[in-house]
């Protein structure tokens, strides 16, 4: 997939623009979810966090990109320096559902 070329419009957009942004494949702010759009975050949380999880199961990763002392939170808190406002709305998620309200 192209992600340069990406307009995000769907869920499996935003999926896969959170694996890319996991595994470095993209980085600029405009491949971050926009405020106030829960189906945009979530989407791009689970392709994420889906990345994440892939990454601490393989053997081979690369240990200084991937430490595995880092849980998923610490590298989104990471990959989110300068973005307060999204990493605040992100970890509403944390709280589950009901805390959408947080928003």
């Amino acid at each position: 997939m192209n992600i340069s070329a990406l307009n995000p419009t769907t869920p499996e957009d935003w999926f896969a623009l959170g694996s890319a942004v996991f595994e470095g494949r993209a980085a600029r702010l405009d491949r971050y979810p926009p405020l106030n759009d829960m189906q945009a975050q979530r989407g791009w949380l689970a392709g994420f966090s889906a990345s994440w999880m892939e990454a601490s199961e393989r053997h081979d990763r690369d240990p200084a990109r991937y430490p595995p002392t880092l849980d998923l939170w610490a590298h989104l808190t990471l990959t989110l320096t300068g973005c307060p406002d999204l990493l605040r709305q992100l970890g509403a998620y944390r709280r589950g559902a009901q805390s959408w309200g947080d928003h």
